[in-house]
């Protein structure tokens, strides 16, 4: 059994390093430099945090639940997840309804082009 749980700690440890590694490049990426070390910092705490929350919510289970079966917990902290993708679908459904909007604005500034352009034509016609 103590096998396991030093590959445990190492893939844990791995795990640990690209997540916080990856957020970090995120940040960077995604905002202005000058910002850098105030997000990475306010990440770093609620991390923190929600760290801390972790202990409570095991006593929570062994106090109040039969058995200590944290099955309860577990669905409530899977319903906090599925609402952390609320914020993708929100962008994903922004992007798509700003493209579809932009596609039929120069659409339509073609057309008005087009027309302007058969107008001119037919004026020029009309006078020779």
């Amino acid at each position: 059994m103590l096998q396991v749980q030093y590959v445990s700690f190492v893939l844990q440890v791995i795990l640990r390093s690209f997540l916080y590694g990856l957020n970090a490049a995120f940040i960077a990426i995604a905002f202005p430099v000058e910002h850098l070390g105030t997000l990475l910092g306010v990440d770093l705490g609620l991390a923190a945090v929600f760290g801390l929350i972790q202990f409570p919510l095991f006593k929570l289970c062994q106090s109040l639940f039969v058995g200590g079966d944290p099955f309860w917990v577990n669905v409530g902290l899977l319903a906090l997840n599925f609402v952390t993708y609320a914020h993708p679908v929100y962008v994903a459904y922004y992007c798509k309804r700003e493209t579809l909007r932009m596609r039929t604005e120069e659409s339509e500034r073609r057309r008005r082009t087009r027309e302007a352009e058969e107008l001119k034509i037919v004026n020029i016609i009309s006078t020779v």
